[in-house]
């Protein structure tokens, strides 16, 4: 098993249900982390996600409600990833932490695409001002 892993955090100034929302509602996950996605957050099920034209199958490991939850993705059969995501309260908001560990051979998500992602997230919360 190969020990390749990708971590990257944020803060959000949201409160606590609005971050949960962020990470564990599919058409919110929609909105900064794949084009599509298919997911309950309920331990083993299902989950399928469109990235960037790639279609990843897996399926939910962990859900633990308002703190976090992780979820397997194949960019194909038998290259699978592990990604957790955690939400911590901190002084200006709710810190995510996102960490996609390698289970198999294959290529992971890049750590670049990760900051992309999450600075894609921080920006569905800023208000913008006409």
């Amino acid at each position: 098993m190969s020990c390749e892993q990708v971590k990257r955090e944020t803060v959000l100034d949201v409160d606590a249900d609005r971050a949960w929302e962020a990470i564990s509602d599919a058409g919110f996950l929609e909105r900064w982390l794949a084009d599509e996605v298919e997911l309950e957050p309920v331990e083993g099920s299902p989950a399928r996600f469109t990235v960037d034209g790639d279609e990843r199958h897996g399926r939910v490991e962990r859900v633990e409600e308002g703190r976090g939850m992780s979820f397997t993705w194949e960019r194909e059969a038998g290259r699978p990833s592990l990604v957790e995501l955690e939400l911590t309260p901190c002084v200006s908001g709710i810190r995510i932490e996102v960490t996609e560990t390698d289970l198999g051979p294959g290529p992971m998500m890049s750590a670049g695409a990760w900051t992309s992602r999450l600075a894609s997230l921080r920006s569905q919360f800023v208000l913008v001002l006409a």
